[in-house]
C-alpha cells in the first residue's frame, strides 16, 4: 500500500519478464491494479471492523454465538455501514 502504483505497474510488467515469467501488457495491468485496490480495500474494511465498538463484541458473545456467527450477524453489519462511504470514495 505504501509503494506508488506506477512502480507497482512497472515491477510487475518489467520484473516478472527478468524473473522469467512471460507476462502480456494487459494482464500486468490487470493484476497490478487488483493488488493496489485490494490493499487500499482491505485496510478500509479492517479498520471498519476495528471501529465497532468492544461493546458490540461482548454483547454478541454473550447471546452464545460462534465466532462466525458473531461476525455475519452482529459486526459485519455495522462495520458495512461505517465502511461504506470510504469504499464508494475509493472507487469512485
Amino acid at each position: 500500500q505504501g509503494t506508488p502504483l506506477m512502480m507497482q505497474l512497472f515491477l510487475i510488467f518489467f520484473g516478472l519478464p527478468m524473473l522469467g515469467f512471460r507476462i502480456e501488457s494487459w494482464t500486468a495491468a490487470v493484476c497490478g491494479l487488483t493488488f493496489y485496490a485490494s490493499a487500499y480495500l482491505a485496510e478500509i474494511w479492517r479498520s471498519g471492523v476495528e471501529a465497532v465498538p468492544r461493546g458490540q463484541w461482548d454483547t454478541a458473545a454473550s447471546l452464545g454465538l460462534h465466532r462466525l456467527l458473531e461476525l455475519r450477524l452482529s459486526i459485519l453489519p455495522q462495520a458495512f455501514r461505517i465502511t461504506r462511504a470510504p469504499t464508494v470514495g475509493f472507487l469512485g
